[in-house]
């Protein structure tokens, strides 16, 4: 399975990529009345959303959907063809989400290459949103504690490298 492109969050002027949600989905095309297919491994769901924080709350800033008829205006935005997806931008659309968020940005140098998403531990810096009914209440800085298991998890690698190795010093 291919690495899957990420929807993204701006926040506080800086975008961050969207690792992870625990809560009700941001936006389905599908409670919109929206068919979209996959045009290509990297995106197996068939749309990309951006969102951003602003003003405390959390919106729906653009949107790039696969779709085989797209509407030629969605949320106030008109369509524009990039490739084959419809890209409307910018909207601002309200979301009355509920949960948390994890951000992350700065991908480190792991040789290892995640299908599908990218896990946290790939991230330099790490954040987790608090969101109630749309509102920002909270934001984390988690970076430090997932360097802690990035670290850890780098040790556990060189290990798994030695640990199937049998090569050993000469005895003589």
């Amino acid at each position: 399975m291919t690495a899957q492109i990420e929807d993204v969050v701006v926040y506080r002027g800086r975008m961050y990529a969207l690792i992870g949600v625990h809560g009700p989905r941001l936006f389905d095309p599908g409670e919109h009345g929206l068919q979209v297919h996959m045009t290509t491994p990297a995106c197996r769901r068939g749309h990309v959303c951006e969102y951003a924080i602003d003003d405390e709350r959390l919106l729906l800033t653009a949107l790039r959907l696969s779709l085989a008829q797209p509407p030629t205006r969605l949320f106030g935005a008109d369509v524009r063809m990039i490739g084959s997806a419809a890209t409307y931008s910018p909207v601002s659309v309200p979301l009355p989400f509920a949960g948390r968020l994890l951000l992350g940005a700065g991908l480190s140098h792991d040789p290892d290459v995640s299908p599908g998403r990218h896990p946290a531990r790939r991230y330099t810096e790490v954040l987790e949103l608090l969101v109630d009914d749309g509102r920002l209440v909270a934001a984390l800085d988690c970076s430090a504690s997932v360097a802690q298991r990035r670290a850890a998890a780098g040790e556990y690698d060189k290990w798994i490298e030695t640990a199937f190795d049998r090569k050993y010093p000469p005895i003589l």
